[in-house]
């Protein structure tokens, strides 16, 4: 068996999930369903798409350290059902979740969006 991240609400490939948001917001919740399993652990690395400015291009929310710029991830190494809070500027309409596992072969991740 393989490591697997899936959505119930949003398109995904591989281990990448896309959402697509309904109107322009504020922010979305990201909720996250993580099983170990045998693993180590997984990361969710976030980037957000505005097609106001480009189709394509993607930027990763950041948050300071200091004087450190530093590309906001998740990084989850207890199997549960995460909540977490992402702000949006209001044309950013696309955000991908991109999971990497860690260790072991039967870890698995839903991550779902809700824009209520």
């Amino acid at each position: 068996m393989a490591n697997v991240a899936s959505s119930r609400t949003d398109p995904y490939l591989s281990d990448v999930i896309t959402h697509r948001s309904a109107g322009f917001k504020e922010g979305t919740v990201m909720l996250c369903k993580y099983a170990k399993g045998g693993g180590t652990s997984a990361l969710i690395t976030v980037t957000v798409i505005n097609p106001r400015i480009h189709a394509t291009d993607e930027y990763k929310p950041i948050y300071m350290s200091g004087t450190l710029v530093i590309a906001q991830t998740f990084f989850l190494d207890t199997s549960g059902n995460y909540r977490i809070p992402m702000a949006m500027g209001l044309g950013e309409r696309v955000i991908k979740a991109t999971v990497t596992f860690t260790g072991g072969s039967d870890q698995t991740m839903v991550i779902d969006f809700s824009d209520d």
